[in-house]
């Protein structure tokens, strides 16, 4: 948290009464070398060296959508429901540091496939978030989620070095079956001003199954 609070535009973030700081529990180091990927290997200077959750304090109760729900088949859901949740709080909100040139692939650009797996793992605590936060508890849970779709639309080039900030939320479930929404932002400087303005870089779409017991 020290790293991040030395950036102005993000003090706000860290500030709201609506949020508080719980653990990046894929960034926390395992003996059986789970979550390996991400606790290590983009966990270097050169890769993502800091990376802070911020929860929802109070987060919503998820209510059973049909499943012939509209709002989740749609053609144009991808697109349309993201937007709707624009101006609704995210479920979480995740800071990741990006490296260069250890993120990149064009020049001073991160790298879409590490991209897609930041808002994978966003999306994944985010659900995990709904069944358990209790420190003891929560790889368990963790271990029970599994992404069965992903789709990832880019929408500018992510800028390396930089600050992502990763918006996400569970949409919906159905049985076993949980949408999840993702948004990526950097804040672009006004004017030579480093509190410039919001935004999105990438959005992400993605349903998750909750298996009956853990892997």
């Amino acid at each position: 948290m020290e790293h991040f609070s030395k950036i102005s535009y993000i003090i706000p973030i860290l500030q709201s009464q609506d949020y508080e700081v719980v653990p990046v529990w894929g960034r926390i180091r395992k003996l059986s070398g789970e979550d390996f990927f991400f606790s290590e290997t983009l966990a270097t200077g050169s890769t993502i060296p800091h990376c802070l959750m911020l929860k929802k304090v109070t987060l919503p109760v998820l209510v059973e959508a049909s499943e012939f729900d509209p709002a989740i088949h749609s053609k144009d859901n991808f697109t349309s429901s993201i937007h709707s949740y624009e101006n609704t709080p995210p479920h979480l909100i995740t800071l990741f540091e990006l490296s260069s040139p250890g993120v990149c692939s064009h020049p001073s650009t991160a790298h879409g496939g590490l991209l897609s797996t930041i808002l994978d793992e966003a999306m994944a605590h985010t659900l995990a978030a709904h069944f358990s936060t209790d420190p003891e508890k929560i790889d368990d849970v963790r271990r029970t989620l599994l992404t069965s779709k992903l789709e990832v639309a880019f929408k500018r080039p992510v800028r390396a070095p930089g600050i992502l900030i990763v918006k996400s939320w569970c949409v919906a479930y159905n049985g076993r079956r949980h949408w999840m929404k993702a948004q990526a932002v950097q804040i672009e400087p006004v004017n030579g001003q480093p509190q410039g303005q919001e935004e999105v870089k990438l959005e992400a779409s993605g349903l998750w199954i909750k298996t009956s017991s853990k892997l």
